[in-house]
This record gives structure tokens, sequence and C-alpha cells, in this order.
């Protein structure tokens, strides 16, 4: 039988759907989606950055609307950006990986991207 999935899956999914087309206008690779990285840590997107030349791990952040009480990017929590740095640190560490890097955030809200966010401290 067929799993129904939570409507908070369906979102996260539709919502890492329309980043990746946004990140692939931009010029992106996508290298890799939903990575999981240790017990606890996911990856949403892994892309190749052309115009700076780094490797950019993206989470995705979605709400279903625009007229949402809270936009995308009020989860992304200091503790959030930590566990984001935790899992790139680690995949960096588990390819061997010794380019330069960083952490974005794509917020989606509706259909439509409504912020990207790029780190200004590039690690390598």
């Amino acid at each position: 039988m067929f799993q129904r999935l939570a409507p908070h899956i369906k979102t996260g999914r539709v919502g890492e759907k329309i980043a990746v087309r946004f990140l692939r206008r931009k010029g992106y690779r996508i290298l890799d989606r939903n990575v999981r990285v240790g017990c606890h840590g996911e990856i949403d997107i892994i892309a190749f950055d052309p115009h700076d030349h780094v490797i950019a791990f993206v989470e995705v952040k979605t709400r279903s609307s625009e007229s949402c009480a809270f936009v995308p990017e009020a989860n992304i929590t200091w503790e959030k950006r930590k566990r984001m740095r935790r899992s790139a640190t680690r995949w960096v560490a588990m390819q061997d990986y010794d380019g330069a890097w960083r952490c974005d955030v794509v917020c989606i809200a509706g259909d439509a991207v409504t912020e990207h966010f790029v780190e200004v401290d590039v690690s390598s």
C-alpha cells in the first residue's frame, strides 16, 4: 500500500524542487540532494557555485503560503546554523574535499523564492 506523506513533508519537497530550479537558473550545478551526514545531520542541497567557485551546502526553508504568520527565515536560528555547519564539515571530511565551501539558505513562500542568504565567511 502507498503511504500518504504528511503535509509538512510534501511542502518541504515542493520547496526543495523550487530551490533547485532557482539555483540552476543562477548557474549552480546541483551535486546532490537530501544527503544524510552522521546520525542526525541532513543537507538539503549540495551545489557548486561557479561564480564564487565554492560548494554551497543549502538549507531550504519553506512555507506553503506567502500569507503565513511566520516567514521561512524565522526558522534560521543560531542552533540551526550550527547544525548546518557541523553537517557541512562532516561531509567535507568524509569526501576528503579541500576546496572552499559555505552554507546558504533558500527561503520559499508559496511557490516562489523569497530570500537567498549566501554565507559571507567562506571556509576552505
